[in-house]
């Protein structure tokens, strides 16, 4: 049995949704969830969670603030959610004797990178180095749950950015940028150089499944083959548009660079994206 955390969530939902096609037995919590047989609606702190999680259940904890933008706006309510909403449901699995723990990180705990150095798992994270608000709430979740050496399975994912089945009124950056060639012959970006190995939503709840059945202590980066920059989409989007994009930087030198590396995933999790972006952004023209 799963229980995941955040299942009104995009990634929860969509998670949800391969669970019912592998027919892998469920149970989500969300603050904006409906009282179901399969859904409960509560906050992730409160003390009462743990009636919810079943005995020896494998826990997938998707939920909280999950925004850049959102942490700025609110950073007392993102360090609540994220810290000691985590904080709680760790106390709840313990008393449900919970085994294996698998905890949504992200790339933002590598900070801001100006060049295309791979990042991997093993590295240090200097956690005084990094402005993001969100950023550091999960770096003290993570190193939280890797001292305390409850769970005999813990997993945790730092995803990539995440691009793909998204409705039109809310789409990723790729398909911003998309679109937005499509509309028009004149576009403004921050920078043409900044880069991230975007990671498709099929492709990371895979990633996720595949590690249901993964034993020990691990730290795993879930992100695309390819580091992708700015520049890249848009002359993807001149190609398959057929036309000529011409790009005005706002803020040329304003940019980042995060390269995940994702051969442990490949190798522990015997995972690979599937999907290329540029078949994607073929596949959305319409």
């Amino acid at each position: 049995m799963l229980f995941i955390t955040g299942s009104e969530s995009f990634i929860g939902k969509n998670l949800i949704k391969e669970c019912k096609k592998k027919k892998i037995n469920y149970f989500g919590v969300d603050i904006k969830a409906r009282n179901t047989k399969t859904t409960k609606k509560i906050d992730l702190r409160n003390k009462f969670l743990y009636k919810y999680i079943p005995k020896k259940s494998i826990i997938i904890h998707l939920a909280g603030i999950s925004k850049h933008s959102d942490a700025i706006k609110n950073p007392s309510k993102c360090f609540d959610i994220n810290i000691n909403g985590t904080v709680n449901l760790i106390n709840c699995a313990k008393l449900r004797k919970v085994e294996t723990f698998i905890f949504a990180s992200s790339e933002w705990i590598y900070g801001e990178q100006k060049d295309k150095k791979k990042l991997y798992e093993n590295q240090n994270i200097i956690l005084s180095e990094l402005n993001s608000i969100y950023a550091i709430s999960k770096v003290i979740s993570e190193n939280h749950l890797k001292k305390l050496n409850i769970f005999k399975n813990l997993i945790i994912l730092r995803f990539g950015i995440l691009y793909g089945g998204k409705k039109k009124e809310n789409w990723s950056a790729i398909e911003s940028i998309f679109q937005s060639c499509k509309k028009n012959s004149h576009i403004e970006v921050g920078s043409l150089r900044s880069a991230r190995r975007f990671v498709h939503l099929d492709d990371l709840i895979e990633g996720i499944i595949k590690c249901v059945n993964l034993k020990n202590i691990h730290t795993i980066n879930l992100s695309g083959n390819e580091l992708i920059s700015v520049k890249n989409i848009i002359n993807f989007s001149e190609k398959i548009l057929k036309k000529k994009i011409y790009m005005r930087q706002l803020k040329p030198n304003n940019y980042s660079i995060r390269n995940l590396e994702n051969k442990k995933a490949k190798a522990v999790l015997k995972w690979s994206p599937n999907i290329n972006l540029k078949s994607y952004l073929k596949s959305i023209n319409f």
